[in-house]
């Protein structure tokens, strides 16, 4: 058998948690030789990595996605028709105000409830060690906005008879000292108040917004019941439902709606889908979420049960000469395959 060798390409485009990779000359040349990601000549291994991607024979856009989040980007193009192709680099260098709440409440939760319980109690305790591990994962939780209720409904086992597991018990005896602990922590009048301030401006009366605003200036967290955190958690949630779809902003980038494109390909939401966006001359455009390869938290309807499945999405677009795909105005076009699975496999079957 003769072996073939095909060459392959890598190209990178950074998002919003690895807007970083941007920052200097020398990271972003390390990074292209961590990535394997070819430079043309020498110079170009320190230059700024794209915002897009652009393949005119298949007539494909490409962006990290995070453009159409409004709390993820340092801009917001809800009002934006149409999009541009290229949008000033300091709406992907600055930090969007989804950075406060990543740097400075997500990834210091886990730190704070251990200093509340510390690690031997931890250790001993089941009901904490499950509490910890979600507080470890919630990254992978979709729809996000359900994070309280993970929090707060775990579920028990044939054998407990602890109703330190019922949810209002869990906020009050176990959830809301780590919290506390947490608004502690950050809290520092001179630096945070302008901090968030700054990031949160031109949100105006965004609810996730006042809320984070909410439970990072006061110092409210002895007494606030279970009952008003599930009606805040409501508020957040409704706000999220409300929310467009991010085909909503692929269908109003210029070249879309110039039929420049067919295909609009992004990812950043963790969500798989292939939406028909518009109807140029040649055919139908669709945008293309490309979803995540992560381990992914599902929950159910009404977001109080939630599992673990392991998820892959690509998508893969051919050109002209690569499939029989339609032929338009005498020219053959682009093709496209969107492949999303899941795979779930039970301790029993693994023991």
């Amino acid at each position: 058998m003769r072996r073939v060798t095909i060459p392959v390409k890598i190209h990178y485009i950074p998002g919003n948690h690895d807007r970083l990779a941007n920052a200097t000359p020398a990271i972003r040349q390390k990074v292209r030789e961590l990535l394997g990601v070819e430079a043309d000549d020498e110079a170009g291994k320190s230059a700024l990595f794209p915002q897009t991607l652009l393949f005119p024979n298949e007539r494909v856009l490409i962006r990290h996605g995070h453009e159409y989040d409004h709390h993820n980007f340092a801009a917001d193009l809800r009002k934006t028709n149409p999009i541009p192709l290229k949008l000033p680099q300091a709406y992907y260098d600055d930090p969007p105000f989804g950075d406060f709440v990543t740097v400075d409440i997500v990834s210091r939760i886990s730190e704070a409830f251990r200093k509340v319980y510390g690690d031997e109690e931890i250790l001993s305790n089941e009901l904490l060690q499950q509490l910890y591990k979600r507080v470890l994962e919630f990254d992978d939780l979709r729809p996000l906005h359900a994070i309280l209720n993970y929090l707060l409904h775990i579920p028990q086992t044939e054998q407990t008879t602890d109703n330190n597991y019922d949810p209002a018990t869990l906020w009050q005896k176990t959830v809301r000292p780590v919290i506390k602990q947490l608004r502690d922590d950050i809290y520092q009048p001179n630096k945070e108040h302008g901090w968030l301030n700054k990031l949160a401006r031109g949100h105006g009366l965004d609810m996730v917004v006042l809320i984070v605003k909410l439970a990072v200036w006061l110092p409210i967290w002895n007494y606030v019941p279970y009952g008003l955190v599930q009606w805040l958690s409501n508020r957040a949630m409704k706000s999220y439902k409300q929310e467009e779809s991010k085909a909503v902003y692929a269908c109003r980038e210029e070249t879309i709606l110039s039929q420049q494109h067919l295909f609009v390909i992004a990812g950043h939401t963790h969500r798989p889908t292939v939406e028909l966006i518009g109807q140029a001359a040649a055919g139908e455009q669709y945008y293309v979420d490309t979803g995540t390869w992560r381990r992914r938290i599902p929950s159910t309807p009404d977001l109080k049960t939630f599992g673990r499945i392991k998820t892959l999405t690509y998508a893969v677009v051919y050109g002209p000469d690569e499939d029989l795909g339609k032929v338009a105005a005498g020219q053959k076009l682009a093709s496209l395959d969107h492949w999303s699975g899941f795979t779930k496999r039970w301790p029993e079957a693994n023991s």
